[in-house]
């Protein structure tokens, strides 16, 4: 049987492939001369990143079953056990509550950051309406993501629930990701030269 992770690798190069098929931007839609944003971007997508693995450890240790609760981790914002093995470093991978605490608090940054770098990115003019529909589903895939983890955690002792939550949850980081990769597309590097608008 193929993993979770197997199917959405393959759906996740599938789709950046329909998309560099199909997309075909026309170069007066590219946008350059505002390297923060660009930089922005590659936080972003190193966050994401960071994020994804930190996925990857909460469902191979089960961390959603261990604290199915949520704002806090069983009524701790920051639960003492999830430091208790030594060497301290240890826990960040190996401890389903310290995985759990990373998972959200890097949850919590990106949601935030992604917001913070949406209203920046308005300084971009108008005509570049394909910019516009990435920056706003940058901002809509972000919070379902967010509400997604949120119900993955809280239906976590629900099996079926969390099955399909947590495939939901994984489907969503794929195309948020997707997103930000068109979007660092779009936003070529300095030395690429400015675009007009067509």
């Amino acid at each position: 049987m193929i993993s979770v992770e197997m199917q959405n690798s393959v759906l996740l190069w599938s789709l950046l492939g329909v998309i560099a098929l199909t997309l075909r931007v026309n170069e007066s839609q590219r946008i350059g001369g505002i390297p923060n944003l660009r930089k922005g971007l590659v936080f972003l997508l190193v966050l994401l990143i960071l994020q994804l693995i930190l996925g990857g450890f909460m469902a191979g240790l089960r961390a959603a079953v261990v604290a199915p609760t949520w704002p806090s981790i069983n009524g701790q914002w920051i639960p003492p056990a999830a430091f208790e093995q030594e060497p301290v470093l240890l826990n960040w991978v190996n401890h389903p509550l310290a995985v759990h605490l990373a998972h959200r608090t890097v949850a919590y940054i990106l949601f935030l950051s992604c917001l913070f770098w949406v209203v920046r990115a308005k300084m971009i003019p108008s005509g570049y309406r394909l910019f516009g529909y990435f920056r706003w589903a940058l901002a809509a895939g972000i919070l379902l993501q967010l509400l997604l983890g949120i119900f993955t955690v809280l239906n976590a002792t629900y099996s079926n629930r969390l099955i399909w939550l947590g495939v939901l949850h994984q489907f969503t980081a794929m195309l948020v990701l997707i997103i930000l990769v068109v979007l660092l597309f779009l936003l070529p590097k300095r030395g690429s030269g400015t675009f007009v608008a067509a």
